[in-house]
């Protein structure tokens, strides 16, 4: 439901962006956007939905810190008011070849333990861009909304990268995922919040610039909770798991000085 669709028809995009580098060590960043979307029913309506946000990277020494924080008004393409944030912080230490890092990453959604329940799209829209970069390699919350029910999601994330040479590196993430509020399914609430975690784990080998080989699997540990977001509960659900390799060719065709 986040992508440019028939069901997600976005009809008009106006945005402002100001980035500053302060110094060598701090930069920030502030954009608000305007995105209108057709109405299901009604191809002469529109209705805006505004998004405002801020980024921060910090750099100094050993230590590095990113940060967002977002916020939605509006109205959104249901005709429903829009109420909705999410917020990022992502700091890290680097001692010689290894960098450990931790990520926190929240999406706001909708309670259903509250009397307006449903009344409001509280669930962050991330509108386009990269849906499956985020949130863990198997890609279980590329769509919040569908993926969590509307009832957003918080993932927490110990992160370690090991760079062994200029041609071999290793990253290794543990992702703990959680509602970030109950949610309604089949009529039912869901208020345990856990949905389990995931292990990923990506191999970088660059043989010369130009070529690039990647490697990586991953591992799923699921929840009753997450059996039940994504509606296979009473099923024989094993622990999902994958691993993937890709090849990537990036000639330099051209060049001028």
């Amino acid at each position: 439901e986040e992508f440019f669709s028939t069901a997600n028809l976005m009809k008009s995009f106006n945005y402002v962006h100001l980035n500053r580098k302060f110094n060598d060590h701090f930069q920030a960043s502030f954009v608000v956007l305007g995105a209108a979307y057709q109405a299901p029913n009604d191809n002469s309506l529109l209705y805006m939905t505004g998004t405002y946000g801020i980024w921060l990277k910090y750099m100094k020494g050993i230590f590095d810190l990113s940060a967002n924080l977002y916020y939605q008004n509006g109205k959104a393409q249901s005709g429903k008011d829009v109420s909705s944030y999410m917020a990022t912080i992502h700091p890290g230490v680097k001692a010689g070849a290894v960098r450990i890092g931790f990520g926190a990453d929240y999406i706001s959604g909708d309670n259903a333990e509250n009397d307006d329940y449903g009344e409001k799209e509280k669930t962050f829209n991330k509108m386009y861009g990269a849906v499956f970069k985020y949130y863990g390699l198997m890609n279980y919350y590329s769509y919040m909304k569908a993926s969590t029910a509307n009832g957003g999601l918080t993932d927490l994330y110990p992160n370690i990268t090991v760079k062994f040479n200029k041609k071999h590196d290793l990253l290794v993430m543990f992702h703990k995922f959680y509602l970030s509020n109950a949610v309604v399914v089949s009529e039912m609430v869901v208020d345990d919040k856990d949905l389990g975690a995931e292990l990923d784990m990506m191999y970088t080998y660059k043989p010369m610039p130009e070529l690039k080989v990647q490697a990586g699997f991953s591992y799923y540990f699921t929840t009753t909770s997450l059996e039940k977001v994504k509606r296979v509960d009473g099923t024989d659900l094993n622990a999902p798991y994958w691993g993937w390799v890709m090849l990537t060719f990036t000639p330099n065709l051209f060049s001028s000085n």
